[in-house]
């Protein structure tokens, strides 16, 4: 379950730098992320890599056994395929508004029927503030809290109780650069921003306000300031580890 918290919140935001780093000024080299590996402390790995149209947008998300494709047929919108050994399973299509950020979604089973309902909401300064997604009898919502262009926390609900929540932690915060924030995939900016700054942490807490994990990152940069590695660790429990690799082509 803690494997699935963490990789669900990567699976739906991106975010953009806006702020630049005194220290380190790399803001002139611009790179776009091509590959994603995470490996964990068993040594089990599963690595994504992607590939992308004339406009720099994705369009194959690739790895073992399956893959992702997007297309998109209209200005407002984008059809998410999923694939498993090359048949089709489920998808979704995603509606967008007039700053390009996804609103509405639908998913669809491998037959075509519309089995849940997603939906997104933004400020005024295009970071998601509410992620809903609905099927008959469920109902999970997470509302996310931003203060001075940082990821705070987020409340997750199911059925409209409390499910629990996750702070971020900011210690001797970097300014976010490019796309591979710990949750991100290189076409989520879509989904609006999430925080201009990279975390050092994150912990998890159940519906009844009990800690489930401690997690600490360890980044690791290239020579133009984008992350190439992020290291997890659980302080609650040393055995669990994972270690995050991006990879990049420069545009």
């Amino acid at each position: 379950m803690k494997h699935f918290i963490i990789l669900l919140a990567a699976v739906i935001a991106f975010a953009s730098c806006k702020k630049d780093n005194q220290s380190n000024p790399v803001e002139k080299v611009s790179k776009q992320m091509t590959s994603f590996k995470i490996t964990h402390s068993d040594g089990k790995a599963r690595t994504n890599t992607y590939s992308f149209d004339d406009q720099n947008r994705i369009i194959v998300d690739a790895y073992e056994n399956g893959k992702t494709t997007y297309s998109y047929p209209e200005k407002n919108k984008i059809i998410e395929q999923d694939y498993f050994n090359n048949a089709p399973t489920t998808s979704k299509v995603f509606e967008l508004d007039e700053r390009g950020l996804v609103v509405k979604g639908w998913e669809k089973n491998a037959a075509g029927t519309i089995v849940a309902e997603l939906a997104y909401e933004y400020d005024k300064n295009n970071y998601m503030v509410k992620y809903t997604y609905s099927r008959p009898n469920y109902l999970y919502e997470a509302f996310y809290t931003i203060e001075n262009d940082r990821l705070l926390s987020v409340k997750k609900y199911l059925n409209n109780a409390i499910d629990g929540h996750y702070a971020m932690m900011y210690d001797n915060a970097m300014p976010y650069k490019g796309d591979p924030m710990y949750w991100t995939l290189p076409h989520a900016t879509v989904f609006g921003r999430r925080s201009a700054w990279l975390p050092s942490g994150e912990k998890g807490y159940s519906a009844t306000n009990v800690l489930l994990y401690d997690l600490r990152y360890n980044w690791t940069f290239d020579k133009d300031g984008y992350p190439v590695q992020r290291e997890v660790k659980d302080l609650m429990d040393p055995t669990y580890f994972f270690k995050i690799e991006y990879g990049y082509k420069q545009l």
